[in-house]
């Protein structure tokens, strides 16, 4: 299923894998027109390429969830497989093992796992045995694998004989952290690259914040947008883009009737945060503790997009960028300023210091600074 979104629009929309398990969100937009995005599976992820010469987004999103504001036209007996899973079903055939699947993937054991779960339930058949030993291949998987291999090797084929023009442009690969979709319009920086430097092929792809460091580590991966300073490195460079004011998201519901709203009307809730190490986490602790607030820490979800699901659910509140709260606060989600200006988070550029003498890359990176200093 493709949906096709006229450039009319202002509002950017993010499709979720929510019903795929993968934990990532990938953004739909609808202020590119100019040039639509292309999807393509690299290395068990769906990477998008920014093409110019249409004039409508198109987003190959089945399997992705609905898009946040459009209703979700699903043709009957369709599921959720595709490439990406696909990928991901050969990966934990070849490693036996959904945490080296994950690993080669760059997902999480969680996302790796719900993506096998959700595959599992299209066929309505277990395509793996589960044990301590790991996984064991059924025999509809070991019939299916070759054909699978096939499968992604034409997929692959089809790409480039329907982009041959993307071979001649030079490519930089920038991966975004799920957190920084949604402080920045992403979408907008791309169009504006692409017109601003038509000869360097823009290769966009989204992954969970954990992660994001060690796909630049590794080379699959130039830059990495994230939404935390890192810590020193010896191999990367984390280059300061901005700042990002945040609120805390809750569901008007949870909080006190007939009280300022602030962090003390959040007595007795849940927090969910990525980790007890994560700046803004670690601040709304320190903050808690300062002001006698009690509160419910949790850091069982890794993925930004979980945790807003939670959100939503009502079962507590968590930080949001101020990007993306008059897309979020809807249906009594209300956005609280808790009052300090060190509520915020930074938004780098993580690369290689060796990569910081290709010209392609500095020329991303100063694009980006360019960018974000307009916001």
């Amino acid at each position: 299923m493709f949906l096709a979104m006229s450039s009319s629009s202002l509002t950017n929309c993010l499709v979720s894998d929510k019903d795929s398990g993968a934990g990532a969100l990938r953004r739909c937009s609808p202020r590119c027109p100019s040039g639509n995005y292309e999807s393509t599976g690299v290395r068990g992820r769906r990477r998008k390429r920014f093409l110019r010469g249409r004039k409508e987004v198109v987003l190959a999103c089945r399997g992705f969830g609905p898009i946040l504001g459009m209703k979700e036209e699903k043709r009957k007996g369709a599921g959720d497989m595709d490439i990406r899973s696909i990928r991901c079903f050969c990966l934990a055939y070849e490693w036996g093992s959904i945490g080296k699947a994950a690993q080669h993937a760059y997902f999480t054991r969680q996302g790796m796992s719900q993506v096998l779960r959700n595959l599992e339930a299209e066929v309505k058949q277990p395509l793996f045995v589960r044990g301590p030993q790991g996984l064991t291949p059924t025999d509809l998987a070991h019939s299916i694998y070759p054909k699978a291999v096939e499968l992604i090797k034409s997929h692959d084929e089809i790409q480039s004989l329907c982009f041959p023009q993307e071979a001649s442009r030079e490519p930089v690969r920038l991966c975004v952290a799920s957190g920084v979709l949604f402080s920045i319009p992403v979408d907008a920086f791309v169009q504006d690259f692409a017109e601003a430097c038509p000869d360097i092929a823009l290769m966009i792809d989204t992954v969970e914040p954990p992660l994001a460091r060690r796909c630049v580590e590794e080379g699959a991966e130039d830059i990495a947008l994230v939404s935390v300073a890192i810590p020193h490195s010896e191999a990367l460079q984390g280059i300061s883009l901005c700042e990002v004011p945040l609120y805390a998201a809750v569901h008007e519901s949870l909080l006190p009737l007939g009280t300022a709203r602030g962090l003390c009307s959040f007595e007795g809730l849940r927090w969910f945060g990525v980790s007890e190490a994560f700046p803004t986490d670690a601040l709304v602790a320190e903050l808690a503790r300062e002001r006698g607030v009690r509160l419910d820490l949790s850091f069982e979800q890794h993925d930004y997009q979980l945790i807003l699901e939670q959100v939503r659910q009502r079962k507590g509140a968590c930080a949001i960028p101020a990007h993306y709260v008059h897309q979020f606060c809807q249906d009594g989600i209300v956005a609280v300023d808790l009052g300090t200006p060190r509520f915020s988070w930074e938004i780098q550029a993580l690369v290689r210091k060796e990569e910081t003498s290709s010209s392609s890359v500095r020329a991303v990176v100063e694009h980006l600074r360019e960018f974000c200093a307009r916001l």
